[in-house]
């Protein structure tokens, strides 16, 4: 069955998201996550059900998202609008990264990136890039700067569209059902 097409997670990165400055974490193999409560564990997979989740707002996202709180004492089961944006999109440079891999009938092999980012009214901004993410790492994190590097000293912030259509003109942004 060579000439199959097929789709693979290579990872999600965390930008300025989920209590992470930078977190880089592979989904292309066997993973394990093992950490104490309260470390980031379910932030990760809950980034990955954004990426793979339609939704363009984070409006009603007790029902869309279903992210759950910890806490047994609320009222609420399920993390606000509010609560998700402060949380995953705290400022102009909190991202969330998925690369995906397409193998191709016929063969041959294509990466592609997906970047969400909030954007004005509880609206998501999906970012579509058909580049690997080591052609865009750049512009989230400077992994010269120190032991664990740093955000670079220009971050696109607000600019990423026109950042990233240096890259790859082709980029696409959703904004719109």
């Amino acid at each position: 069955m060579k000439n199959r097409f097929s789709v693979n997670l290579k990872r999600i990165i965390a930008v300025d998201s989920a209590s992470f400055a930078y977190a880089e974490v592979p989904l292309d193999r066997n993973l394990v996550l093992l950490a104490k409560g309260n470390w980031g564990k379910t932030s990760i997979v809950n980034a990955v059900r954004f990426c793979l989740l339609p939704e363009l707002n984070l409006n009603d996202c007790d029902k869309k998202f279903a992210f759950k709180t910890p806490e047994k004492t609320t009222d609420k089961e399920y993390y606000t609008k509010d609560q998700v944006k402060n949380y995953y999109f705290q400022s102009v440079h909190s991202k969330l990264i998925l690369e995906v891999e397409h193998k191709l009938i016929g063969g041959g092999v294509r990466r592609h990136c997906q970047i969400i980012s909030a954007g004005n009214n509880y609206k998501l901004n999906r970012f579509f890039i058909a580049s690997p993410f080591e052609d865009i790492a750049h512009l989230f994190w400077d992994k010269s700067k120190g032991t664990s590097g740093g955000r670079p000293d220009s971050p696109p912030g607000e600019n990423l569209l026109s950042a990233l259509k240096e890259i790859n003109k082709n980029t696409t942004l959703i904004r719109n059902q």
